[in-house]
C-alpha cells in the first residue's frame, strides 16, 4: 500500500503476517511492516524493524506501529 506524508512524499508499506504470541482481540491481527521510500527526511523509516497490531475499524483500517530497538 502507499501512503503519503504531510509533505508530499510518497511512502510504501507492506504488511507481513506475525506470528501469534498471546491473544489478539476480536477482528485485531498483528503484522511486521516494512516502509520504503526515497524521500530524505523519511529515509530512517528504511532501516526500522517494526511490529503493528490493528486491523478494520469503522471508516477504515488503523494499526499501532512500534519500532524495535
Amino acid at each position: 500500500m502507499s501512503l503519503q506524508s504531510r509533505h508530499l512524499f510518497t511512502l510504501f508499506l507492506t504488511l507481513h503476517p506475525a506470528f501469534e504470541l498471546g491473544q489478539t482481540p476480536a477482528g485485531s491481527r498483528r503484522t511486521t511492516p516494512y516502509f520504503e521510500t526515497a524521500a530524505p527526511q523519511h529515509a530512517w523509516l528504511n532501516q526500522i524493524v517494526a511490529v503493528a497490531q490493528g486491523g478494520r475499524r469503522p471508516g477504515g483500517v488503523e494499526y499501532e506501529v512500534f519500532e524495535i530497538l
